[in-house]
């Protein structure tokens, strides 16, 4: 099977007092993303600032990342529409702002997309749980 380009479209508003913790959880990975699209919905806090330093303080190894910061309130569901719609990955993360993943997350969604190929989409509960649906 070729190796699946993973994004990560994280949308963010307002979210500087839950962001670092997400952000250190996905640069955690033990199968770092290959893209992390961030879409802002006019935050008025430090989110951005926040991004941006996160983001130069990881580095050359940083993978491929853009900000998307909207100068007004577009809504949860625009937010996210417009970060998807700007991946180019073959699998997509969808983040919230408050998540903080396993470390193992990415890792483990690509194994399950790997053995289970009548798979077309996973989503994560908390705890336990993993539930696909077939395509």
């Amino acid at each position: 099977m070729t190796p699946q380009r993973v994004s990560v479209a994280l949308c963010t508003h307002n979210g500087a007092s839950y962001l670092r913790e997400q952000l250190d959880s996905i640069k955690n990975q033990s199968r770092i993303p290959d893209e992390i699209i961030i879409s802002d919905d006019c935050s008025s806090d430090a989110t951005l600032s926040m991004v941006r330093d996160f983001m130069h303080a990881w580095g050359p190894e940083a993978p491929a990342h853009q900000l998307l910061a909207h100068d007004v309130n577009v809504g949860v569901a625009a937010n996210f529409e417009g970060a998807v719609l700007a991946t180019t990955g073959d699998i997509i993360f969808l983040c919230d702002q408050d998540d903080i993943w396993h470390h193992e997350k990415v890792a483990t969604i690509l194994e399950e997309f790997r053995v289970r190929e009548d798979v077309a989409l996973f989503w994560v509960m908390p705890g336990p749980m993993l539930t696909g649906v077939r395509s």
